[in-house]
């Protein structure tokens, strides 16, 4: 299994500026065994600054980085020259030093590198399970050791959790949680409960990491949501309705379609019935009219012969 992410925040007041603009310091003295992992948010810290590397072969000053790891260098201007990418089957170490070849199972690797791991061969054939957009080819570093993630179900596994705290151009503090494992990407997890790897769970089950939980989206981002300890679907998540729900859902459109058919048929009745009592009632009052007049010239006619 590869990772899962859970971020916190908290206010802070403070903020570092970009280290784009301190000044260079190629050329300066500096010391390789200064070199290490921030304990807050394990960014790489060195004596030199991040275009720039400790090369002891140079009597330890710092020379300009020789790789880079990133497709946009950080640090970097937009009209600055930036290092080479490595080429494939090597990589790019922490202190941009030169490109290395990739270590094998059980090499050293650094936190989060897992490029820096040989993959296994056929780790991409149809079946295979062990790549995933989780991981890199397959292969894994977990604290400081390259692995394959292909533990199988209820077999001892290995996990790291580590904390990264860092803060945002707005001063506020985050805490992002990542767990990974070397478990069967990506059908099986690690347990902390137990040690083992375990099928990951459905949507409703509990959970303690992201990565506990069945992947529903092809996004690297929303992947695994574990919220509140329950397995939950991301919110770009497609939703999928019940065989009962599409039963429903025609039923009523149908029974609205022919409840609009009665009530228009109905009213379209209601209508001629007025119009044909409104005829009716002018025929009869015409025919009532004709008889009054034909009555009084029948008098009048009779009236007159009387004379």
């Amino acid at each position: 299994m590869a990772l899962a992410l859970d971020i916190s925040n908290a206010q802070s007041t403070s903020f570092a500026p970009s280290d784009s603009d301190l000044p260079s310091t190629v050329g300066r003295s500096c010391s390789a065994p200064n070199n290490h992992l921030d304990t807050l948010s394990h960014k790489f810290i060195s004596d030199c600054d991040p275009k720039s590397f400790c090369s002891s072969a140079t009597n330890g000053t710092c020379q300009p980085r020789v790789c880079r790891r990133d497709e946009f260098a950080y640090g970097y201007l937009p009209d600055e020259v930036v290092p080479s990418l490595c080429p494939e089957g090597a990589f790019c170490p922490d202190d941009g030093s030169g490109c290395v070849g990739q270590r094998e199972v059980g090499g050293e690797c650094e936190m989060g590198r897992d490029e820096q791991c040989v993959a296994m061969e056929g780790w991409d054939s149809e079946g295979a399970g062990l790549g995933d957009r989780m991981n890199v080819n397959g292969s894994v570093c977990l604290k400081g050791v390259c692995a394959y993630a292909n533990v199988g179900i209820n077999q001892p596994c290995t996990s790291e959790v580590i904390s990264h705290e860092y803060k945002t151009h707005d001063g506020e503090h985050y805490v992002n949680v990542i767990a990974r494992d070397n478990c069967l990407t990506a059908s099986l997890f690690c347990s902390n409960d137990t040690a083992t790897c375990q099928p990951v769970r459905m949507v409703g089950e509990t959970c303690r990491f992201h990565r506990d939980c069945q992947s529903v989206s092809p996004s690297p981002f929303s992947n695994y949501l574990c919220l509140q300890g329950s397995c939950q679907s991301p919110p770009n998540a497609p939703y999928t309705m019940a065989g009962w729900q599409y039963a429903v859902t025609a039923i009523s459109i149908i029974a609205a379609m022919a409840t609009i058919c009665v009530m228009l048929t109905l009213m379209h009745k209601r209508h001629r019935l007025k119009n044909f009592q409104e005829t009716r009632d002018y025929c009869y009052e015409q025919i009532t009219l004709r008889r009054s007049i034909m009555e009084m010239n029948g008098r009048y006619d009779r009236l007159r012969l009387r004379k």
